[in-house]
């Protein structure tokens, strides 16, 4: 999953630092949310509107850039996300341990050569 390949080559490269910059901040923000999260499920309400943001941020940042799969990612996510903050889904452990890891692979995408 961390192959979130796109068109990003022909872009700014300042623009393209400043996307990675601002990106990977968002990833840590979700990851510490996560993280508070993972002992106590319930907590997910207090955050589900920040995690939706983080997500639609992301998805719209990911579209400017080129990067139609990571975009399309973060479009899934933000829906699950959606179904959250509606209360018609409730994030198990095992959801939680698998955002976890999605916010890795994105952590090794944008520390790696994606352009």
């Amino acid at each position: 999953m961390s192959n979130f390949t796109g068109g990003c080559s022909t872009l700014d490269p300042e623009l393209v630092s400043i996307f990675i910059n601002e990106t990977s901040e968002q990833v840590e923000r979700l990851v510490f949310i996560l993280l508070q999260l993972e002992p106590n499920p319930d907590r997910q309400s207090e955050f589900i509107d920040e995690m939706f943001r983080i997500a639609h941020n992301i998805k719209g940042s990911a579209g400017i850039m080129g990067l139609t799969q990571l975009k399309d990612v973060l479009h899934e996510l933000e829906s699950l996300f959606s179904l959250v903050r509606d209360k018609t889904y409730f994030l198990e452990n095992k959801e939680i341990d698998l955002l976890l890891k999605l916010t890795d692979d994105l952590t090794s995408f944008f520390e790696g050569d994606f352009i």
